[in-house]
């Protein structure tokens, strides 16, 4: 199974293509760098128009994307819900089925500690995926751990379906 991970944003939105044949693969990683004061539904359509090309070149069979959350800043998590958006919109007219993980689990899935920081998961992604380097910048490392999210979700859900 090939999984697109994407950690939306409106600045900058990253997106990992994780491969689980024999052990977990990244196939590529990076983020859709928008400027921010140009205007939001530019910087959707550019989301937009990334993640598709990202699908037609690397033809994942799922997408899976972080759920937006509310910290100290609401206007943030609109923003990023904007982008979870067309995340989803993207995953629809591709055919794809769309999966979404909130942000502690991610980080628990993927480190064993739900309050892992950025740099924490970038460390873990790198060692996890034998990486050469450290992801850059952090929302493709997230974009990677969100793809292992699914992919180790996927595991589990198999194994509990096969043990029925």
């Amino acid at each position: 199974m090939r999984v697109l991970g994407v950690d939306p944003g409106t600045i900058s939105c990253g997106y990992g293509v994780v491969d689980d044949s024999f052990n977990f693969k990244a196939i590529t990683y990076g983020a859709i760098k928008c400027k921010q004061r140009s205007p939001m539904g530019e910087r959707l359509l550019q989301i937009f128009n990334k993640l598709n090309e990202v699908i037609k070149e690397y033809s994942p069979d799922v997408i899976a994307v972080e759920s937006p959350f509310v910290k100290d800043n609401p206007k943030t998590a609109i923003a990023i819900g904007k982008a979870q958006a067309v995340v989803l919109l993207v995953a629809a007219q591709n055919g794809l089925e769309c999966y979404e993980y909130p942000p502690r689990l991610i980080k628990q899935i993927v480190s064993n500690y739900g309050d892992a920081d950025k740099s924490q998961m970038q460390k873990v992604v790198k060692m996890l995926l034998n990486l050469d380097e450290i992801p850059e910048p952090n929302d493709a490392a997230d974009g990677l751990a969100i793809a292992m999210t699914h992919l180790q979700e996927s595991q589990v859900n198999r194994f509990k379906n096969y043990t029925k």
